[in-house]
C-alpha cells in the first residue's frame, strides 16, 4: 500500500511539473513572436537585396554593350579566318606536290631492296660476315 501513496505523490509531483512546463510554453510563445519579428526584419532585408539587383541588372546592360563590341572583334576574327583558308587551299596543293615525293620514295624503296638482294648475294660468298650473318638471324 505503501508503494501506491508513494507513486500518488510523485504523481502529484509530475503535474506539478507540468505545470512547470506550461509556463515554459508561454516563454517558447514569446520566443516564436521574436522569431516572427525576425523574419520581418529578413524580408525587409530582402527588399534592399533586391534593389542592389536591380543595380546590378544596369551592370548587366553595360557588360552586355561590351559584349556587343566583342561580337564585332568576332566579325574581324571571321575575316582572318576566310585569309586561314585560302592559305590552307594554297597548303593543299603543298600537299599535292608532296605526294609526287612521296612516289619518288616508293621509288627508292624499290632500289632499296635491290640492293639488300645484292648484299645477300655477296654476304653468302665472303667468309668473313658470317658473324654478320649470325647477327642477321
Amino acid at each position: 500500500m505503501g508503494l501506491v501513496v508513494h507513486r500518488r505523490k510523485n504523481i502529484g509531483h509530475s503535474s506539478e511539473n507540468i505545470g512547470h512546463s506550461r509556463e515554459n510554453i508561454g516563454h517558447r510563445r514569446k520566443n516564436i513572436e521574436h522569431r516572427r519579428k525576425n523574419i520581418e526584419h529578413r524580408r525587409e532585408n530582402i527588399g534592399h537585396r533586391r534593389e542592389n539587383i536591380g543595380h546590378r541588372r544596369e551592370n548587366i546592360g553595360h557588360r552586355s554593350g561590351n559584349v556587343g563590341h566583342r561580337s564585332e572583334n568576332i566579325g574581324h576574327r571571321s575575316g582572318n579566318i576566310g585569309h586561314r583558308r585560302e592559305n590552307i587551299g594554297h597548303r593543299s596543293e603543298n600537299i599535292g606536290h608532296r605526294s609526287e615525293n612521296i612516289g619518288h620514295r616508293k621509288e627508292n624503296i624499290g632500289h632499296k631492296k635491290e640492293t639488300i638482294r645484292h648484299k645477300n648475294q655477296i654476304t653468302f660468298y665472303k667468309p668473313q660476315t658470317l658473324t654478320s650473318l649470325y647477327i642477321v638471324c
